[in-house]
């Protein structure tokens, strides 16, 4: 076989290799489908059925946890599902469907969520990919909490407890949901310090948010805090993270809790503004939109090149 035959067979296989990648599979159709289908069914019960609407949130968060166990757990990341967004997925789950008029639990998850969760879509670069189950999955996590309470805030979905001209008291806004978060930043140290520590030290391969964080260089949350650190003469101009010592678990635990206070300044403006609420929601929610269409955008353009380069090379074959 001459060089420049063999040449244009490697280039073939190359590009046929390419396809193959790109390739939509069975799982990703099924997820685009059951995405549009939340999307509809869910305008459809917060227009017409407002009352529904908690059940169908319960519904696919607890579906897609339960999906997303094993999955992680084949990879070693399932203690990841002790993050905290996690966690006031459960709160809220079990506060609207057990106790809808505790109006103070009510409003320590309405601070977290619209709080915390919703920045969290920013910052984790959440985006709408219908086909992903993945970042479906990752979205709705962070977005459905949120936006179930505040329907439940402004009496689309009714609830007798909560008035419209209510207003959120001091306690309210920071000493209940401090309390709150306590609670998860206690029990979330008591499994990764005590109960599950020996298993984590014997397997560096087991992933989860401190040592992930620790670790990963080119995450963006890393590379803040490690600037911040060594701005502050925390950590040496040279010091990197090792997610095994006391002193980087304490920087990540204060850097959760100031990141969390910090995403808490609008939540005031959200409870008591039903138009302010609107806008930023509306807001973080079309930023995973346009996420969502510069992957897509991506997506078909890598496919594009693809198969120009398919086109190219079999014709020059013949």
């Amino acid at each position: 076989m001459s060089d420049a035959k063999s040449d244009r067979v490697d280039q073939v296989n190359n590009v046929g290799e390419k396809c193959d990648e790109i390739q939509v599979k069975p799982a990703d159709k099924l997820s685009f489908a059951l995405g549009i289908l939340s999307l509809i069914v869910g305008e459809y019960l917060a227009l017409r059925h407002p009352h529904l609407f908690p059940k169908l949130y319960t519904l696919v968060i607890t579906l897609l946890i339960a999906k997303r166990y094993p999955e992680f757990a084949a990879e070693k990341c399932q203690l990841f599902m002790l993050d905290f967004c996690y966690f006031m997925n459960l709160s809220t789950v079990i506060q609207i469907n057990f106790y809808p008029t505790s109006l103070l639990w009510f409003k320590a998850n309405y601070v977290l969520c619209t709080g915390s969760l919703l920045v969290a879509m920013v910052v984790w670069q959440n985006s709408l990919v219908l086909h992903s189950m993945e970042k479906m999955t990752s979205l709705f996590l962070h977005a459905l909490a949120p936006l179930t309470l505040h329907l439940l805030r402004w009496g689309v979905i009714p609830c007798e407890a909560i008035q419209s001209d209510d207003f959120l008291s001091p306690v309210e806004l920071l000493i209940t949901p401090f309390l709150m978060y306590s609670v998860w930043q206690v029990v979330y140290l008591v499994i990764i310090e005590l109960v599950l520590a020996g298993k984590i030290r014997k397997d560096p391969e087991l992933v989860f948010s401190l040592r992930y964080l620790a670790t990963d260089k080119n995450n963006g949350m890393h590379q803040l805090v490690t600037s911040i650190m060594r701005t502050l003469g925390v950590m040496g101009r040279e010091e990197v993270f090792n997610p095994e010592t006391a002193k980087t678990k304490i920087i990540f635990i204060v850097a959760q809790l100031v990141y969390t206070l910090i995403t808490l300044l609008p939540v005031p403006l959200l409870y008591s503004s039903y138009e302010f609420s609107v806008v930023y929601i509306s807001a973080i929610f079309g930023w995973t939109v346009w996420r969502g269409g510069m992957h897509y955008y991506e997506d078909f353009r890598e496919r594009y090149q693809v198969e120009f380069q398919m086109k190219k090379v079999l014709g020059k074959k013949e």
